[in-house]
């Protein structure tokens, strides 16, 4: 039984995770499409080019950050699911 539990707040949570990050990526994409259009229509062909250039970068610096996010995430899951860890230290640096 309490696999199922667990199961449905497995599935419950991930849900909730995927949605809020379908939205964010969408609005995101919205944004550059926007600044993309009003780039192309007032300021030339020349500026649209250079935003397309310097976006494609910043991509990649979002990808590594992103990559070292996920990293330090599943090495504090991991520490906490070990035998024997304060579950509250993680909450011990925001306590004055």
């Amino acid at each position: 039984m309490d696999y199922m539990k667990n199961n449905y707040l497995v599935r419950k949570t991930y849900t909730s995770f995927m949605m809020v990050s379908v939205l964010s990526v969408l609005a995101a994409t919205l944004g550059i499409l926007i600044d993309n259009v009003i780039a192309g229509k007032m300021l030339g062909q020349e500026a649209l080019s250079t935003m397309s250039i310097v976006g494609s970068m910043s991509y990649v610096f979002s990808c590594l950050s992103n990559l070292c996010v996920l990293g330090g995430t599943i090495k504090a899951t991991q520490a906490l699911g070990r035998p024997g860890c304060i579950s509250g230290i993680m909450a011990s640096p925001l306590i004055p």
